[in-house]
């Protein structure tokens, strides 16, 4: 799998580092340009994911990074 972010993504957040890589794909953690929240994206492998849905994903929790 590629470490690459896609132009698109860039474009909404700002990556602030890798926080990991495991089975199912790779952690970011990210600023969200537009409302200055602190995200974590995942790039989830292709492997994983058989949907059409974007290979980014935000994931969402309760605890601050």
């Amino acid at each position: 799998m590629t470490e690459e972010i896609e132009p698109h993504i860039l474009k909404k957040y700002e990556i602030v580092e890798k926080l990991g890589k495991g089975a199912y794909g790779i952690v970011w953690k990210a600023v969200d340009r537009k409302l200055k929240q602190v995200v974590a994206l995942k790039k989830v492998q292709k492997r994983v994911c058989r949907c059409s849905m974007p290979s980014i994903m935000l994931l969402t929790h309760s605890v601050p990074l």
